[in-house]
């Protein structure tokens, strides 16, 4: 008797959770129905509002208020940029000037253009300058009777040449220009030994690249303030030059440009400010032009694992830690090879 009460028990709850379940399926149903339809119905109120609720007016685009926009169909962002091009500076002179704003559509501009109605664009004109030649007084001259060139007004060319005072020969720069170029006429090696005199008067000088700043390096044919400074700033990545030929490096110097002032530039020896690599410290190896921070790990990697205490040029060329260039290129900062 227990167990078929027992039964019944369970039977009775199962019926009451089953149908719990299907009223709250039938209620979800019914709510989900209604939030759909919900967000149409507002829209086509919202529609229906803006139909209801928008004019059109005749206005002018240049002085119409960001409300009238909106009473005439446009919404607050389009209306803001409306009136932040007119802050702007920005002016309708044409009835097509509006329709070229991106947030007025062809269709919109086609409704509202036998409502523009623009106000007569008044062109300032500059004033024509003052006579005020009636300012002076009977006996008194005008600036322009002043003037030296008044005196000859209305004569003829022959007599104002006749009454103009007559150029000297040092006044005209023509007349000196030809007797400078007749000076040297039929003594071309005369002309050439001159030229040269004042060449070498003017680059006859040298100057020691570890010892120069960037005032002296200007004076190099083709080197300006700019170069200048490219050079001070890799001898400092460098510590210091070993050979002119080393300027070769440096971007936008050719050549061409060097061969201008290649007989001009020197390296002293007693300048040249030399390392030793196998006690060289990683950020040091890895910020100088020749290494970088690829081949300086390498270093480090062949001082921490080679056997040698000695550590050469030749023997990281060797073990291929660095290329023969960067060994050529190292060679004279470096006294054991």
């Amino acid at each position: 008797m227990k167990e078929e009460k027992d039964l019944s028990n369970s039977k009775y709850t199962g019926i009451v959770t089953l149908i719990l379940i299907m009223l709250a399926f039938q209620v979800g149903t019914f709510i989900y129905h209604k939030i759909k339809s919900a967000p149409a119905d507002k829209a086509t109120s919202l529609i229906a509002e803006k139909s209801v609720n928008k004019k059109l007016f005749t206005f002018d685009p240049n002085t119409i208020g960001c409300d009238s926009l909106i009473l005439l169909g446009f919404s607050e962002r389009q209306a803001g940029v409306i009136i932040k091009y007119r802050n702007k500076g920005g002016k309708f002179r044409q009835k097509k000037d509006f329709s070229r704003m991106y947030v007025v559509s062809p269709q919109k501009y086609e409704e509202l253009s036998p409502y523009i109605k623009l106000a007569p664009y008044i062109k300032i004109k500059k004033k024509a300058p003052e006579d005020r030649t009636s300012e002076w007084t009977a006996g008194q001259k005008t600036p322009r009777q002043n003037s030296p060139a008044h005196k000859y007004e209305g004569q003829k060319e022959s007599e104002v040449s006749s009454r103009a005072p007559a150029k000297t020969k040092g006044n005209n720069s023509s007349t000196g220009s030809k007797d400078r170029n007749k000076k040297w006429k039929g003594d071309k090696e005369r002309w050439i030994r001159y030229r040269d005199s004042i060449y070498k008067a003017k680059y006859d000088f040298v100057i020691d690249l570890n010892e120069a700043d960037s005032a002296t390096l200007t004076r190099l044919r083709g080197i300006g303030p700019y170069y200048a400074r490219k050079i001070i700033a890799y001898r400092k990545k460098l510590r210091s030059f070993y050979s002119p030929l080393q300027l070769l490096e440096i971007s936008g110097i050719t050549q061409e440009c060097f061969d201008n002032f290649k007989k001009n530039v020197k390296v002293d020896t007693a300048g040249i400010i030399k390392f030793k690599i196998d006690t060289a410290n990683f950020k040091f190896l890895s910020r100088h032009p020749y290494i970088g921070p690829y081949a300086a790990r390498g270093i480090i990697m062949f001082k921490k694992y080679s056997d040698s205490t000695d550590i050469t040029i030749k023997k990281l060329v060797r073990a291929s830690v660095l290329s023969p260039e960067q060994g050529k290129n190292l060679s004279g900062y470096i006294d054991d090879l």
